[in-house]
């Protein structure tokens, strides 16, 4: 039979998981973004295919999209493998690891400090507060969601090795390696989790009581700082919030640890962190994804991250205009900056002085309760956003609300024990702090049910960043290349030329301009915004932009020359090996093609992409059918025609058919001048 307890803990588990399945049914319908999602899903070969061997090896390598996160491309590359590249069932994975997040939160904290409608309340606000939208509704976040769910695991093993070793049981060394185990794997879904032995010595403190401290203008204490306090809190499950025996600030626990020891206990986490923190810099660096301190100086990135934190809090206790992009200001108003200092400076003061106990009266209960949670919650939130806080500056944007995941639990921690702990001697106050509770966390679910729609689609998400943002060019960029794709030529080229205004030294900002003149049937004044951008920053990507526009002006030979520039730096470039093929097949001029290399250009192709591009296949039928080759170029066009209609591409399955009747009767296909 099943206790009361146990019913109770059910009851809120199901809540959890039903409640977050039906705020994020609507993402079933998204789409991919062009932000990441590409880079990461659609365009990846390496995984848009599936898992092999091949494939598992490349997850380890360091460099793709300027990270390294091993364990969140095998990921990707298994729902590839089980649900192809259709981004609905990539939405509900994240949801279900979201959803788990949320319930291995309530079941860790309640387990932890035996308060048991605190810890739902955190975990629900975990579970559907709109800041976390962005982790969830976003394919490309999956290391954020996964990450997180071994940083839960992790905190789960490290509570029950506590309670072994406390209770001097022999499995203790089982968790206590389950720990270590479970914290390489977070490590390798996103480093982040760095943080994660910092956060556990906190956990040491309050609630796991092995920590003894000497709290500064306090009494020397254990972990419990509660000893003196009317209603210390109990460890482990039970009913919510059970006193334990009051006793005097000089009776110590037995079990409480010397800070040395617990430090000593956390070596082996930190030596597990160290490899993949340079793992990671390596990987940022080969994507040129970190900024130089000549571009960024040291004191604007100081100033950015005191005015963060001070805005992280601020979107979590009120949490309006989100976006997936703050673009990052250089000059920040002195008042604003002023603020955020002493803001900043007074909540920790404010904490530490309600972390120690009072010891103004002998008498007990007279005594203030010392408030560690206080303290614990807000150097959890502190601590675990340095990693990307912006000392070492990682793209372009100033904050973002997906690295408050795993943050705003201190910041819910801080809340939930803080107001239970304002009202707990006032008449009615579970009634009072139900009411209030449900309130906040309806108020969540509106806001997030809103904030949710936005991610429908990259139109739909980068208008809004405009939108709540300023100055935003990379949003603007975004939004002109959505705008194009779907043929509103003159809309996106006013976005283009706006990103462009807003950032006139930037690469990307000319190159969607670029690309939009090109759509537009403008090569003149396309090539010279993309030789700009790669004047500014050499892309591969806007290099290939460039050889389009030249080949759409009648340059050829020009176009063949920068295809050939680019292989030669990048000869596994599948949009410049196709492109480059096309030409040699099929140019209405006899002196550039050139059967037998086009061939083997496309074959390297779709080589690289492995068969899995039907307008690849395509242009190795074409090149096979210019070598005379026209049994091959029949099946192969065949294979490119299967292929498109299987995946819903009907242009592309339609012009197929049309050339393979072309194969069909020994004739090549040549483009009109």
């Amino acid at each position: 039979m099943f206790t009361k307890q146990q019913h109770r803990t059910g009851f809120i588990c199901l809540v959890l998981v039903l409640g977050t399945a039906l705020l994020y049914l609507p993402v079933a319908d998204f789409d991919f973004i062009s932000l990441d999602d590409t880079a990461y899903v659609v365009n990846n070969f390496h995984i848009n295919g599936g898992l092999n061997w091949h494939e598992l090896a490349w997850c380890f390598q360091a460099g793709h999209a300027g990270n390294w996160h091993p364990l969140t491309w095998i990921s990707h590359a298994l729902d590839c493998q089980l649900f192809g590249v259709r981004p609905g069932w990539h939405h509900a994975m994240n949801v279900a690891i979201h959803a788990a997040n949320s319930v291995l939160l309530f079941l860790i904290l309640r387990r932890m400090t035996g308060a048991f409608w605190r810890s739902s309340v955190v975990a629900a606000l975990f579970a559907w507060h709109p800041l976390h939208v962005e982790s969830v509704a976003w394919i490309a976040e999956r290391k954020d969601v996964l990450s997180t769910l071994f940083w839960m695991l992790t905190l789960w093993a490290y509570v029950r090795y506590t309670e072994n070793l406390k209770s001097q049981i022999s499995n203790s060394k089982f968790h206590y390696i389950a720990t270590l185990l479970l914290f390489a794997l977070g490590l390798m879904a996103k480093p982040m989790i760095v943080t994660l032995p910092f956060v556990l010595l906190l956990l040491d403190w309050w609630p796991l009581n092995r920590l003894r401290l000497d709290i500064p203008g306090g009494i020397k204490t254990d972990g419990r700082l509660g000893r003196a306090a009317a209603r210390p809190y109990r460890i482990g499950p039970g009913r919510d919030d059970l006193p334990v025996v009051r006793a005097s600030s000089e009776d110590f626990s037995p079990q409480a640890e010397s800070t040395v020891s617990l430090i000593v206990e956390k070596i082996p986490f930190i030596l597990l962190a160290i490899p993949c923190a340079v793992l990671t810099l390596v990987a940022q660096h080969r994507g040129e994804a970190v900024a130089s301190l000549s571009d960024l100086p040291f004191r604007l990135r100081m100033i950015n991250a005191v005015v963060s934190y001070l805005r992280y809090l601020e979107k979590i206790v009120w949490p309006v205009d989100l976006s997936i992009l703050y673009p990052f200001a250089v000059r920040w108003p002195a008042w604003e900056i002023v603020l955020a200092v002493v803001a900043l400076a007074a909540i920790t003061v404010l904490f530490v002085w309600g972390a120690r106990p009072s010891r103004s009266h002998p008498s007990a209960s007279r005594r203030r309760n010392a408030s560690p949670y206080l303290l614990v919650g807000w150097l959890w939130f502190v601590g675990t956003l340095i990693p990307v806080i912006g000392l070492v500056q990682v793209g372009t944007q100033a904050m973002a609300d997906r690295y408050a995941y795993i943050p705003s639990i201190g910041i819910f921690m801080v809340l939930c024990w803080g107001a239970y702990d304002l009202v707990k001697n006032l008449p009615h106050h579970r009634l009072f702090l139900s009411v209030f509770s449900i309130a906040i966390l309806t108020g969540c679910v509106l806001v997030s049910s809103r904030q949710i729609q936005f991610w429908k689609n990259s139109g739909t998400l980068f208008s809004h960043a405009i939108e709540v943002t300023r100055d935003n060019f990379v949003a603007r960029v975004n939004y002109a290349d959505y705008l194009g794709d779907t043929h509103q030529w003159a809309a996106a080229r006013r976005q283009a030329e706006e990103a462009v205004r807003i950032e006139p030294n930037d690469a990307t900002t000319h190159s969607a301009l670029g690309r939009v003149l090109v759509l537009e049937g403008k090569p003149d004044q396309a090539v010279v915004e993309l030789r700009r951008a790669v004047s500014l920053r050499f892309v591969p990507s806007d290099a290939v932009q460039l050889a389009l526009a030249l080949a759409q002006q009648g340059r050829t030979k020009d176009a063949i020359a920068e295809y050939r520039t680019i292989l030669g730096s990048n000869p596994d470039l599948p949009d410049a090996l196709n492109n480059l093929a096309w030409i040699l097949a099929t140019s209405p001029h006899s002196e550039f093609r050139n059967g037998p290399e086009a061939v083997q250009l496309a074959s390297r192709a779709c080589a690289v992409t492995h068969d899995s591009q039907p307008l690849m296949i395509g242009t190795l039928a074409a090149a096979c059918a210019e070598a005379g080759r026209f049994d091959d170029a029949v099946v192969i066009a065949q294979k490119a025609h299967d292929l498109a209609a299987a995946q819903g591409k009907g242009n592309v399955a339609a012009r197929n058919l049309e050339l393979l009747q072309l194969y069909r009767s020994h004739r090549a296909y040549t483009e009109e001048n």
